[in-house]
C-alpha cells in the first residue's frame, strides 16, 4: 500500500462527488447520517468559513501508482491526472457529502459570524444557504470554494488493505458492532452487506438487495418495517438471520459475541453456502410484509420471532403453509395477545409478560428458546396451515409451562430428579413420568416432571 498526501479544493471534491467520478459510499461504510447531526454538519461548514479548525484528512483510493508514489508531489495542489485518478472515499464521507449538500442548498447555517482579520470586517451568514451567502457577500464564495483540504491518496490492488485502513482509521470513533463486521473481508461480510445494502458483488460472487431491505433513500427508513436502517442496523439484521438459518443462533444467541464469531468463521471466508437458505427465508418474510398492513408493528424483536415461526414452517414436515398471509395475521394476533398483561397478572405485580421480556431483552439461546416456544404452543390456531397435529402441539405446550417452572432461582430451567440439576433447553428436555407409566401412571401434567435424557433412561 501506497499513500500520497495532496491539497484538493472544495471546488474540485464538489466536481468530483457531481460528476460522479468517486464512489462516496464503499461497501464497508455507513451510510450518510451527518444530516440527522443538525448541529455537527452546520458547526462543520461555519468551521471552514471561519477557518478555526484544522480538518482531518480525507483518505481516497487511487488507482494511479505513479499518483501515488510521487515524492516531489507530496503537500502540493492536486493535478488533474492525480485527481481523476481518485476512485473511492475510504474515510471522510460524512465530510464530503455535508460539504456537497451545502453547495446544493439542502441547508442554512445557525449562528455564523466570519471575522476577515485583514480588512477588520464581519460578515454575518447565520440562517443563510449557499446561494444566499453567495448573494450577499461575493467574496465569500472564492474564499469557499478554494479552501483546501488534505487528502490522502491511497494505492493498493487488496481490497483487504483497504478495510483494515477503514478500521484502523475508525476504531476509536464509536463504530457500531456492524460497522466493524462489514470491514471484515470475507465472503459472509460481502453477503451481507450487499443483500441489506449494496446490491454489489463480492469478488466474483452478486448479492443483489433483496425487496425486503428497500428503504427510502432520503429518511433511509424501512419501507416495511418500522426500523430506521442506519448506521448498518439492516446489515446487523440480515447478520442475526443468517445466526437463524446457520443454527448458531439457537445454539448461543444473535448477540454480538455470536455474529462476531460467524463473521469470523472459516468457512465463509471465500464462500458463503446458506445464502440460498437465507434468501428462502427472506422472501418468506417479504411474502408477509409487503402490503405494509403490520408495518408500524415491526421492530427488530418483532422480526426475530417472526423469522423464528417461519424458519420452523419451512422446516417441519408434518406441517404445510397454505397461506402465508394467514400465517402473518396468526402471527400478529399472536404476538400482540401473549405481550398483553392479564387483570390476575397486575394484581400479582406482574407488569411486563414473560414473551414480551424475552422478545424485547432475550438475544441468547434461552431466550430465542422461550419466545419460539411459547409461538408453538399457539400454533393449532393458525388457519394458513394444514397438517397440525393439534395434540402434539397441545401436549407440548402444557409441557412447556412445566418446563418454565423446573427453575433454578438463577433463571436456569433444570432436570427434576433429586441427585442431577442439570441445565436444560426446552428442546433438550425430556418427558418423565412421577409414577410410571408401567405401574399405571398417566400421562397427565401432575404426573409428569422435567428430566434429562440421562435420568429418562431405565434404571437396573
Amino acid at each position: 500500500m501506497k499513500s500520497n498526501l495532496f491539497r484538493v479544493t472544495l471546488q474540485q471534491l464538489y466536481t468530483l462527488f457531481t460528476t460522479n467520478k468517486i464512489n462516496t459510499n464503499p461497501a464497508y461504510q455507513r451510510d450518510y447520517v451527518a444530516d440527522t447531526l443538525k448541529d455537527w454538519r452546520e458547526n462543520f461548514i461555519a468551521s471552514i468559513f471561519k477557518g478555526n479548525r484544522i480538518i482531518p484528512n480525507i483518505y481516497a483510493k487511487c488507482e494511479d501508482l505513479e499518483v501515488a508514489t510521487d515524492e516531489s508531489s507530496r503537500f502540493q495542489p492536486i493535478t488533474d491526472k492525480g485527481l481523476l485518478s481518485l476512485s473511492e472515499i475510504i474515510d471522510g464521507q460524512q465530510r464530503l457529502k455535508t460539504i456537497v449538500a451545502f453547495l446544493d442548498d439542502e441547508f442554512r447555517l445557525n449562528n455564523c459570524v466570519v471575522i476577515d482579520y485583514e480588512k477588520q470586517t464581519e460578515y454575518d451568514i447565520s440562517g443563510m444557504n449557499w446561494t444566499e451567502v453567495v448573494a450577499n457577500f461575493d467574496n465569500l464564495e472564492d474564499y469557499f470554494l478554494n479552501y483546501e483540504l488534505n487528502v490522502a491518496a491511497t494505492y493498493t490492488d487488496n481490497l483487504t488493505e483497504i478495510f483494515e485502513m477503514f478500521f484502523a482509521l475508525n476504531n476509536l470513533n464509536q463504530m457500531t458492532a456492524q460497522e466493524k463486521r462489514n470491514s471484515i473481508d470475507t465472503c459472509i461480510a460481502g453477503y451481507v452487506r450487499n443483500t441489506a445494502r449494496l446490491n454489489d458483488n463480492w469478488k466474483t460472487n452478486h448479492y443483489p438487495i433483496h425487496d425486503l431491505f428497500v428503504r427510502n433513500q432520503k429518511s433511509l427508513k424501512s419501507e416495511y418495517t418500522n426500523l430506521t436502517f442506519k448506521k448498518m442496523a439492516q446489515d446487523e439484521m440480515l447478520a442475526k438471520l443468517v445466526s437463524l438459518v446457520n443454527g448458531v443462533g439457537f445454539e448461543k444467541g444473535v448477540g454480538a459475541n455470536v455474529l462476531d464469531n460467524l463473521y469470523k468463521n472459516k468457512m465463509y471466508k471465500n464462500t458463503f453456502s446458506l445464502d440460498k437458505k437465507v434468501n428462502k427465508l427472506l422472501d418468506k418474510l417479504y411474502i408477509m410484509l409487503q402490503d405494509k398492513q403490520y408495518k408500524k408493528k415491526i421492530n427488530l424483536g418483532v422480526i426475530l420471532n417472526l423469522s423464528i415461526i417461519t424458519l420452523y414452517l419451512q422446516n417441519e414436515k408434518s406441517i404445510r403453509v397454505k397461506n402465508w398471509h394467514q400465517v402473518m395475521d396468526w402471527f400478529m394476533s399472536t404476538h400482540q395477545r401473549l405481550s398483553i398483561v392479564s387483570d390476575k397478572q397486575r394484581l400479582l405485580g406482574i407488569e411486563e409478560t414473560n414473551y414480551h421480556q424475552k422478545t424485547r431483552l432475550a438475544s441468547d439461546s434461552k431466550g430465542l428458546e422461550i419466545r419460539r416456544q411459547y409461538l408453538l404452543n399457539e400454533l393449532d390456531s393458525c388457519k394458513g396451515l394444514v397438517g397440525v397435529d393439534t395434540e402434539r402441539v397441545l401436549n407440548d405446550k402444557d409441557f412447556f409451562e412445566l418446563w418454565l417452572k423446573a427453575d433454578d432461582g438463577k433463571g436456569n430451567k433444570v432436570c427434576q430428579t433429586d441427585d442431577c440439576s442439570k441445565t436444560l433447553r426446552f428442546d433438550e428436555a425430556v418427558k418423565g413420568h412421577i409414577k410410571a407409566h408401567s405401574e399405571g401412571g398417566k400421562t397427565t401434567p401432575e404426573n409428569t416432571i422435567v428430566v434429562c435424557s440421562e435420568c429418562n433412561k431405565p434404571r437396573d
